[in-house]
């Protein structure tokens, strides 16, 4: 029997999504047991990049391409750690579907810096994926002239976590020739930086007791849970159609939904479930070709 050649690298996106969307699971231990939010991000991220830092400069270094990846690897890093502590201090779903926004600032990035064009499907993609955005964060728009919200902080992280990972798909567009390895190393490089100020600037306290313990987990995070999960996604989506890709990353809204409904009592209710389907219809749109228009 001969099987689909895409089969094997869908089925590692498709894990690489669902992992994803439990990976507030071992940020919250950490974070319960004393290791608390930011020092968590530098930690893995930290002992990430000492992992891959030897690999990577046995292949001669990062000099004849420093200035592309710190274009891709600055924003992407600094994602990472918005992501990290969103979905340690927010409500779970919320923060996955406001980061899923993405697309929406990717396309105006696009057209801004790429000169791509934003056509009329994916202006209702848009259009969609926003009005999806309102539902999640309780936007009343008619009980009054002005708009009023209850955000948080891991809200407004979770969509700036969207916004800075829009420029870093942008900007790996744009430089397209830059390795997958030296990407991922910078990217965790500059994610432990960023985890390591944003400790100072909000003073979070490392942990007292049992520090050993909780720096193995860290590790074991990293070399486990981190660096596979990202090495499942880069080498799928490089032999995949760039839509089947984003499909199958809608997976991560779904575990995440599930995992926080079922193992941290977070509510899935009606405004939701009505927030989560509005954007997946806006990536749907946005991944499934048929809907996206053909190139003259």
């Amino acid at each position: 029997m001969k099987l689909d050649r895409s089969l094997l690298p869908g089925f590692a996106v498709a894990t690489s999504a669902v992992l994803w969307g439990l990976w507030w699971i071992p940020l919250r231990w950490l974070d319960d047991h004393g290791l608390r939010g930011d020092w968590a991000s530098f930690m893995i991220f930290g002992l990430a990049s000492l992992t891959l830092g030897p690999f990577v400069w046995r292949r001669r270094g990062l000099s004849d391409q420093i200035l592309p990846l710190l274009a891709i690897g600055v924003p992407l890093g600094v994602t990472m750690v918005l992501w990290n502590h969103a979905v340690i201090n927010g409500n779970v779903i919320r923060v996955v579907l406001l980061f899923y926004l993405s697309p929406v600032w990717a396309s105006f990035m696009g057209r801004f810096m790429l000169g791509a064009p934003i056509p009329l499907t994916r202006w209702i993609a848009i259009a969609l994926g926003l009005a999806g955005a309102a539902v999640i964060l309780q936007l009343d728009l008619l009980a009054s002239d002005t708009v009023s919200a209850a955000y948080s902080l891991a809200d407004v992280m979770a969509l700036l976590s969207g916004v800075c990972f829009a420029l870093a798909a942008t900007t790996t567009r744009m430089h397209g020739s830059v390795r997958e390895l030296d990407k991922t190393f910078v990217s965790v490089f500059v994610a432990a930086g960023a985890a390591l100020l944003f400790v100072v600037l909000t003073d979070t306290p490392p942990p007292s007791k049992d520090v050993g313990s909780l720096v193995a987990v860290a590790l074991a995070v990293a070399l486990i849970f981190l660096l596979p999960t990202t090495a499942l996604l880069l080498w799928g989506a490089a032999l995949l159609d760039p839509g089947r890709v984003a499909i199958l990353l809608l997976l991560e809204v779904v575990a995440a939904a599930l995992s926080s409904s079922l193992l941290a009592s977070e509510p899935l209710g009606l405004r939701e479930l009505l927030g989560c389907a509005l954007i997946l219809c806006a990536g749907l749109m946005e991944a499934v070709p048929a809907f996206r228009p053909t190139q003259a």
